[in-house]
């Protein structure tokens, strides 16, 4: 049985190990980062690399974000 693709946006800091860990735990993960880099190494645990945060929402039955601010999780949940 496979598991429900889980959507993180935000990479940063908090971001990046708890996507990880959601990976190592067996989750299916797509990632989005401002940065394309932050994507790379999730990417290389098995996450699957989006283009965009709204990208990454639409293929995923959960969401998390770990953003900076109140700005950008508003962009982030208007798909910007």
């Amino acid at each position: 049985m496979t598991t429900p693709t889980i959507g993180f946006i935000g990479l940063g800091a908090m971001g990046a190990p708890m996507a990880g860990n959601l990976i190592r735990a067996g989750h299916q993960v797509s990632v989005h980062a401002r940065r394309p880099a932050a994507m790379s190494p999730l990417v290389a645990l098995g996450a699957r690399a989006c283009g965009s945060a709204a990208e990454a929402a639409a293929i995923a039955k959960a969401r998390a974000l770990a953003k900076v601010s109140d700005g950008h999780a508003s962009r982030c949940r208007r798909g910007r």
